[in-house]
């Protein structure tokens, strides 16, 4: 969650849809706004993937008047992308674990470590991420997609009043053309899963 206070933006950070990359750009106009010991969304000490609706709740100051903007991503390539990146986590976690990782590893693990196959463990794990609905309400004035990251990115670039910047693809963890990745099965758990997603945001 990014927040500026000169600009009159917020930014909510949906996992896994471009965050890393657009947060470094944006963290320059960043403005912590004061939250009341209440705001636990997602149980995170810093509350980088809070709603907008739990953000004005427990923040101090009036931010309806702010503009709003968030990204979202295709659900098949999206559940791909977090698969890749907890066995990316896993493997280099492996090698060196800091204490204050040791948990998320042992969830990771959980997860994923078992299956070496995608599609096997979309059969085991159907719907474990998060719906990006979760965070893309009707209150949220713009929401690009990763698909078009730039030229979206651009045209909030415009809206909130700052210079257009150039994205840097950061925290990547998916090389792979995710329709080359799916079979018929697991392609139609996902329509099943996320089908609240899909119908949403208008994905194919």
């Amino acid at each position: 969650m990014i927040t500026s206070h000169k600009h009159k933006f917020i930014f909510i950070a949906v996992p896994k849809t471009g965050t890393t990359s657009i947060e470094a750009k944006l963290d320059p106009f960043n403005e912590v706004s004061q939250l009341s010991s209440e705001a636990t969304d997602r149980a995170s000490s810093n509350i980088k993937h809070i709603t907008l609706e739990n953000l004005k709740a427990h923040t101090n100051k009036n931010l309806d008047s702010y503009f709003s903007f968030s990204f979202c991503r295709n659900p098949w390539d999206r559940h791909l992308s977090i698969y890749k990146f907890y066995k990316k986590s896993i493997k280099k976690w492996e090698k060196h674990l800091p204490p204050e990782w040791a948990e998320h590893y042992q969830r990771y693990t959980n997860l994923v470590g078992s299956h070496e196959s995608f599609n096997d463990f979309v059969k085991s794990s159907p719907q474990w991420a998060e719906l990006q609905t979760r965070w893309l309400s009707k209150n949220i004035d713009f929401i690009g997609r990763m698909e078009n990251i730039q030229s979206d990115f651009n045209i909030i670039c415009d809206k909130t009043g700052i210079d257009r910047l150039k994205l840097d693809h950061l925290n990547k963890s998916n090389d792979a053309d995710y329709r080359e990745v799916y079979n018929d099965e697991s392609i139609d758990i996902v329509s099943k899963s996320y089908k609240k997603d899909i119908d949403y945001l208008g994905y194919k």
